[in-house]
């Protein structure tokens, strides 16, 4: 995607910023503050309300009424600053660009320490969509830039469904009011980016995730009680050694010999991401408010420890930046 600079009225300012600069190294040139005022004629003349003394008042009084020069000296420091003010504006506008129509619809988060992370892996930024939407926001090619290095990555699609042993689709992402979004510059620990769900927990057992997913998967005692069919489970041995299982753990090798074949089979079967997608992907609390996408980098994205993280539109408007 190119890289895209607002305008805005830049040139208007530029050649007003020129103006007062040219007025001001005339000045300068001329003596600056130790010119006689008498004889600042030029500078005074583009400047209505600074007052000049006329020679015959120099030469009949001597020095310079005292309030006449602090007159004089407040009006050219009311100037220089509205000229920093201006170069300020100007500076703004060509880094930042044109100011998008979504602004504010989407924020990008200003107290994550993720940007200051030098391994991939952990370096991220945080958006958030405005739970103030109406509706659902397309992301479709969107884009988040390193406004000093000018660097671009399009926001990744996602798997709204992640899967284990057959291809994720991914698709572009429609968020919802109040959803966060962890763009993390390396690479998905499960090949892809995703929207979490009451079961992603169980991916933080054997691979990091940066910032860390939340291990709130159902719980274990909740799902073994009922076998196939609605059968209530009674052996008590089982029961008793599932209620020691935490959230989103997937027992492998640490079954007790006691445990029976059947008991056995119900843990392995259903303690796991796919057993736990198989029985609640239909429920209405299923799926989360969380976004994990990644931009497959190798070494980190937000270079140093100062910068400035731009959030751009598919037409390249600045909807927010991060100066960090």
């Amino acid at each position: 995607m190119a890289e895209t600079n607002g305008k805005g009225g830049g040139s208007d300012v530029f050649l007003f910023i020129a103006f007062f600069v040219g007025l001001f190294i005339l000045w300068l040139v001329g003596g600056g503050p130790n010119r006689p005022l008498s004889q600042a004629g030029l500078f005074t003349s583009f400047m209505p309300g600074i007052p000049s003394v006329p020679d015959s008042e120099l030469r009949a009084g001597g020095d310079t009424d005292p309030e006449d020069t602090d007159d004089v000296r407040r009006e050219l420091e009311d100037v220089q600053e509205e000229l920093e003010r201006v170069q300020a504006e100007l500076e703004r506008i060509k880094l930042l660009g044109e100011t998008s129509p979504f602004e504010g619809t989407v924020t990008i988060r200003k107290s994550t320490t993720g940007l200051r992370r030098t391994n991939p892996k952990e370096e991220y930024v945080e958006l958030r969509i405005s739970s103030r939407n109406d509706t659902r926001l397309s992301l479709a090619g969107w884009s988040i830039e390193n406004a000093v290095t000018k660097a671009k990555y399009t926001i990744p699609d996602a798997a709204i469904l992640p899967q284990f042993g057959s291809v994720s689709y991914e698709q572009p992402i429609l968020a919802a009011p109040g959803d966060s979004l962890f763009i993390v510059s390396g690479r998905s620990p499960v090949g892809v980016s995703f929207r979490t769900n009451m079961c992603t927990g169980y991916f933080e057992q054997f691979q990091d995730f940066n910032p860390s997913l939340a291990r709130s998967c159902p719980l274990p005692r909740e799902e073994i009680p009922f076998i196939e069919g609605g059968t209530i489970l009674t052996n008590e041995r089982c029961l008793n050694f599932v209620r020691t299982i935490p959230r989103c753990t997937m027992v492998l090798n640490d079954i007790p010999f006691e445990i029976d074949n059947t008991c056995r089979t119900l843990v392995q079967d259903r303690l796991n991401y796919t057993g736990c997608v198989k029985r609640h992907k239909n429920t209405s609390d299923f799926f989360g408010d969380e976004w994990y996408l990644f931009l497959k980098r190798e070494r980190e994205f937000w270079e140093g420890t100062h910068g400035v993280v731009k959030l751009v539109d598919p037409n390249g408007k600045t909807v927010d930046y991060y100066v960090y």
